[in-house]
C-alpha cells in the first residue's frame, strides 16, 4: 500500500520538478507547488520519527486506560463484565487479586505496520496545506568550497531562527521556523514564512551546519556521497572526519523524548472520553 501510494501518485510526479528545480536553479509554483506540498507531506512523516511518536501515544494511552480500569472496584467491574460479555471469556479474579496481579506485569505496545503506514497518510494529508503555504527558498553550495550536503532518515529538519525559542517551540504555522531539506549533495530546500522566495549560493560554514543539523536529527542513518564530509561542531568550528561525528552522535538521545507529548491534557481528555462511555454509566 505504501509503495503503490506514495510511489507512482507522490514520488514520480515530484522527480520531474524537483529535477527542473536543480537544473535551472528556479523555485516550482502552482500545481508543481502543490506537488511538491504533498511529496514534503510524505517525506516529513514517512521516517522512523513518526512511527517511534505513534508508538508513544498508545503505550501513553494503553497505560491511561489501565489506570482508570483500576480506578475503583465498580469501574473493574462493569469493565470485566463487558469484556466477558464481547468476548465470551470469564474472568476468575476479584477486584483485590487484579490490584495484587497489576504490581508484576507492564504494558508493552506493538502495532501493525499497516496501522503506521494509514496513521502516517492521515497526518501527511494535514500538512500538505501547511506545506504549500510557507515560502520555499533553494541554498546551493558554492563549487570551489568542495562541501556537501548529507540527508539522513529524517529528512526535513525544523529549526527556530531565534536563539531563545519560547517554551514549547513548534514550528507548525510559526513563522520563527525554518525547515531544512537537502535535495542533492549540491541544493537545500529551505522552507519558512518568509514573503519573498530566494536562490541563494552558501558557503561551506553554512553547509557544514545544515549538516550538523541532519546528523543530529537522524535515527539510524546519514546519507552522504562520500564517507567523511564537512560538518559543525558544537562549538561552530567545522570537521570532516566522520569518526568524530559518530562517536559525538553516540550521546545525542534518539527519537522523540516523552516529553514531546502533551501528556496531561492527553489525559484529560482520555478521562473524560471513557467517563463518557457507557460502560461508565
Amino acid at each position: 500500500m505504501e509503495q503503490k501510494i506514495l510511489g507512482s501518485m507522490i514520488e514520480d510526479k515530484a522527480s520531474p520538478i524537483i529535477d527542473n528545480m536543480l537544473s535551472s536553479r528556479k523555485l516550482p509554483q502552482g500545481d508543481d507547488w502543490n506537488v511538491m506540498a504533498n511529496f514534503l507531506a510524505v517525506m516529513y512523516t514517512r521516517g522512523p520519527t513518526l512511527r517511534k511518536l505513534i508508538k508513544l501515544l498508545h503505550q501513553f494511552c494503553s497505560e491511561v486506560i489501565e489506570d482508570h480500569i483500576h480506578s475503583d472496584e465498580r469501574t473493574w467491574k462493569v469493565t470485566i463484565e463487558q469484556v466477558s460479555r464481547e468476548t465470551g471469556i470469564e474472568v476468575d479474579m476479584d477486584y483485590e487479586q487484579a490490584l495484587h496481579a497489576r504490581e508484576s506485569f507492564e504494558i508493552n505496545v506493538e502495532i501493525p505496520r499497516t496501522h503506521y503506514v494509514v496513521q502516517m497518510l492521515q497526518v501527511a494529508t494535514i500538512l500538505v496545506a501547511v506545506f504549500a503555504e510557507m515560502t520555499p527558498n533553494l541554498e546551493i553550495v558554492e563549487v570551489m568550497s568542495g562541501a556537501e550536503y548529507v540527508i539522513s532518515d529524517c529528512p526535513i529538519v525544523p529549526v527556530p531562527k531565534s536563539l531563545n525559542p519560547s517554551d514549547g517551540w513548534r514550528w507548525y504555522k510559526n513563522p520563527n521556523a525554518d525547515l531544512f531539506f537537502p535535495l542533492s549533495s549540491e541544493a537545500c530546500l529551505i522552507l519558512n514564512y518568509d514573503k519573498r522566495r530566494k536562490v541563494t549560493t552558501v558557503n561551506k560554514k553554512r553547509a557544514a551546519l545544515i549538516n550538523h543539523l541532519m546528523a543530529c536529527n537522524s535515527q539510524r542513518a546519514i546519507i552522504s556521497k562520500k564517507q567523511d564530509f564537512v560538518w559543525r561542531r558544537e562549538n561552530g568550528t567545522t570537521c570532516s572526519s566522520h569518526e568524530e561525528l559518530l562517536e559525538f552522535l553516540e550521546h545525542i538521545p534518539c527519537g522523540p523524548a516523552e516529553t514531546d507529548l502533551p501528556k496531561e491534557s492527553l489525559r484529560k481528555d482520555i478521562l473524560k472520553t471513557l467517563e463518557e462511555h457507557p460502560q461508565s454509566e
